[in-house]
């Protein structure tokens, strides 16, 4: 214990003096300021866009976005109303609204069932979709379509569609057009990437790295801002480098609002992108969380701005960065083990006898805890450091002892005395 005790303060020192050596995402500042400023854009009736031709377009983004890094907060649900009552005027648009409303679990038969008359409409069908039961099928629609719902890909005819429909015209050029053009349309390829991927298309496959490398080869900084985010998003989905279109993108923000260029829809895509870098919107990060103990859990629901007794998923915990909880009663820290953000935490005064829960926490630096039971006499149970500063402390109970053996081996006289 002798050992143990000078090397526990010095760990606690270092914890208070360096940086951590884990650090946040560097896209959770962005992604914060761009996702307030959407919430302060949206109109009264709870969508967004001053365009009523792009309403739809700007209100589906806007909502898919705040899911995406976990604020379903009132602007979010009103969004979600909004759509529920206004329905697509065209495959696009129903699609797009589909996906956005899936997501909330909504019932997408009616839907569904439109999406499938306007592909079955004309003949003879191919496979694909068109901007309505009217028009030749596009790689665009079709991959919309298919994004909202792989229950569409009706025995493979739609992927093996889009597949057909690629261009092999040589480096760089191997994406889908947009129309019947004979280049490859970034924007279009981007979608045309995700929705093969959703579909069971491998990432390794020819198809899609033909796909990766005509997008890196096409999209940079000059590239306009919406065609950033969805090849960003695409390139993270096939398992790509998407790092300095992300690294653009968060350049792009104003530093005033978070915006960027002041246009909903781009802010949106931004956004997405940033959600999908940090991994916030993967299926599993809307897992709902347990919090068992209700004071904790309304202290969260009211850090992140929720009703008090509000279900929480993963995403909407991983926003939490500081939690002030002292003195309202806790006894259970169950849940936020998935507060993976959290840097700073206050439980003073509460009833807690165990602090498992944070034990995984890789950014949790400030935790205080006196006033509970877990830090009292006899309790068997010191407070918590980061994982990072355990490992200093265990590197360096490793070295003190090895240099006491080796003391020892030199000095064996010495080491007899002692």
């Amino acid at each position: 214990m002798a050992i143990l005790k000078p090397l526990l303060l010095s760990a606690l020192l270092f914890s208070v003096v360096s940086p951590a050596l884990a650090a946040p995402s560097p896209y959770l500042a962005p992604a914060n300021a761009a996702a307030q400023w959407l919430e302060s854009q949206q109109s009264a009736d709870g969508s967004w866009g001053t365009d009523s031709a792009l309403r739809m377009l700007d209100t589906v983004e806007a909502v898919t976005a705040l899911r995406a890094v976990g604020r379903l907060s009132a602007a979010y649900h009103g969004g979600v109303a909004w759509l529920e009552n206004h329905a697509g005027a065209s495959v696009d648009f129903a699609a797009r609204r589909a996906l956005a409303l899936s997501a909330h679990g909504d019932s997408l038969a009616a839907d569904l069932a439109y999406l499938r008359g306007a592909h079955n409409v004309g003949a003879p069908a191919t496979g694909g979709w068109g901007l309505t039961g009217a028009y030749s099928e596009s790689p665009m629609d079709s991959a919309i379509v298919l994004l909202a719902s792989s229950s569409l890909n009706d025995n493979g005819a739609p992927v093996t569609y889009l597949k057909n429909t690629q261009l092999a015209l040589g480096a760089g050029n191997m994406g889908w057009p947009l129309a019947q053009s004979n280049t490859s349309d970034p924007l279009t390829t981007a979608l045309v990437l995700a929705a093969l991927l959703n579909n069971g298309e491998s990432a390794a496959s020819a198809t899609i790295q033909n796909a990766v490398n005509t997008l890196s080869t096409a999209v940079g900084p000059a590239a306009p801002p919406p065609v950033q985010a969805l090849t960003a998003m695409a390139l993270l989905k096939a398992g790509a480098n998407a790092t300095s279109l992300l690294s653009n993108l968060t350049a792009l923000q104003s530093v005033s609002d978070g915006s960027i260029n002041g246009d909903v829809y781009t802010t949106a895509l931004a956004l997405r992108s940033f959600a999908a870098a940090m991994g916030t919107d993967a299926a599993l990060q809307a897992t709902r969380v347990t919090i068992t103990d209700p004071s904790l859990r309304a202290a969260v629901n009211a850090a992140l701005g929720r009703n008090l007794m509000d279900a929480i998923n993963r995403a909407e915990l991983a926003r939490l960065t500081a939690l002030n909880a002292a003195g309202l009663g806790i006894t259970n820290l169950s849940g936020l083990e998935f507060a993976v953000n959290l840097t700073a935490l206050d439980l003073r005064n509460n009833n807690i006898t165990s602090t498992a829960p944070l034990a995984g926490l890789p950014l949790l630096t400030s935790l205080k805890l006196s006033g509970n039971p877990v830090v009292s006499q006899g309790s068997g149970e010191i407070p918590m450091l980061p994982p990072w500063a355990m490992t200093i402390f265990a590197g360096a109970l490793l070295l003190m002892l090895r240099r006491r053996t080796w003391q020892a081996q030199a000095r064996p006289g010495d080491a007899l005395h002692r």
